[in-house]
């Protein structure tokens, strides 16, 4: 699986200079906006990041927690999923794809993490 960890600010603004390199992987601008929102916020905690998951999910559960990669430490998902509202541009990271935003508690610590990923319509409506 593959995906980008933020843990700062410089970090962003360095993505955001590499983004249109990216070729197929190239974050849609409100992909990124949202980014520096949630690092602004300041609720992420001292260690705190920002995962984004560049391949689309299936079992976002499964997915997101080995894509976290904290085993042994417990990690929770909250209930909060949030829809981002992505214009379809006609890249690869924007065709048929819904984007979430996810939050997860890492436990016996202040740390949370915000997980951007996308699941693929088709998938989406399959499992509904």
């Amino acid at each position: 699986m593959k995906f980008i960890k933020i843990y700062t600010r410089s970090q962003l603004v360095l993505l955001r200079s590499l983004n249109r390199l990216l070729g197929r992987y190239r974050l849609p601008r409100e992909l990124l906006k949202r980014i520096d929102y949630i690092l602004e916020d300041g609720s992420l905690g001292r260690k705190g990041f920002v995962l984004v998951l560049l391949d689309s999910v299936r079992d976002d559960v499964r997915e997101i927690e080995d894509a976290i990669n904290m085993y042994p430490i417990k990690v929770e998902l909250e209930n909060d999923v949030i829809r981002l509202e992505i214009r379809d541009g006609g890249s690869p990271m924007t065709r048929e794809r819904e984007w979430y935003l996810n939050y997860v508690q890492v436990h016996k610590t202040a740390r949370r993490i915000g997980v951007i990923y996308s699941i693929q319509k088709k998938h989406l409506y399959k499992q509904l």
